[in-house]
């Protein structure tokens, strides 16, 4: 058997870091995070449901809200990258999480009707 696990206090309780996790409802590598590499002070304070990782991603501003690229990509049904590569292509912020995708369909529908109008013209 290995040794025993360590232990903190936890409201009048001492709780191994699995024991923390259950009470705070998150994964027990979340909570040994919490508690060994965060800046939490304390172990109430890693146990609080509080308790949110500051995000240091930058935030867009869309209509009165402001989000990371990640939580704008979610809403738009686009990937990150997606939005990323919009981006540098040079649309705006509210161009690339609001134009439709092109489809490869959109794409040979125009190449199709291209093609015979270049016909109809040569007739």
């Amino acid at each position: 058997m290995g040794p025993e696990p360590e232990r903190f206090e936890f409201r009048g309780e001492m709780l191994t870091i699995k024991e923390l996790a259950a009470r705070a409802g998150v994964p027990v590598v979340t909570m040994r995070d919490r508690l060994k590499r965060s800046h939490c002070a304390t172990v109430e304070e890693a146990v609080s449901k509080e308790f949110h990782k500051r995000s240091d991603a930058p935030r867009y501003e869309y209509e009165g809200r402001s989000l990371p690229l990640r939580e704008w990509a979610k809403i738009a049904g686009l990937s990150v990258e997606c939005l990323g590569q919009r981006m540098r292509d040079g649309m705006t912020f509210a161009e690339a999480i609001t134009k439709r995708p092109v489809r490869k369909s959109d794409q040979a529908r125009q190449m199709t009707a291209l093609r015979m109008a270049a016909k109809e013209a040569a007739e």
